[in-house]
């Protein structure tokens, strides 16, 4: 199993070269910010934030790459401005 992730990994790693990667936020870091949010990420989500790379410059580019972990698209500006990023529990009873 252990082969298995690493191989993983070594192919993310080759898929994002390291001139396009984020530094890593590393395991402590993300738990850490998993805590202060309250999630914990999917993985291999959580694995590529921690090991490979917090966010690249690959990816979407009218949206700047694959964003950090908590960072959000500066198209996401309006949701924000009409509640749509509400800090509250969504529980099907809050007005949006």
């Amino acid at each position: 199993m252990e082969d298995a992730i690493s191989g993983a990994i070594a192919l993310l790693c080759e898929a994002f070269p390291v001139e396009v990667r984020h530094c890593p936020l590393g395991w402590e870091t993300l738990r850490a910010w998993e805590l202060t949010h309250g999630v914990v990420l999917p993985e291999p989500y959580r694995t590529f934030v921690a090991e490979i790379a917090n966010g690249t410059d690959l990816g979407p580019p009218d949206e700047g790459g694959l964003l950090p972990v908590g960072d959000k698209p500066d198209s996401w500006a309006v949701w924000e401005a009409d509640c749509w990023m509400s800090p509250e529990p969504f529980d099907g009873t809050a007005a949006r």
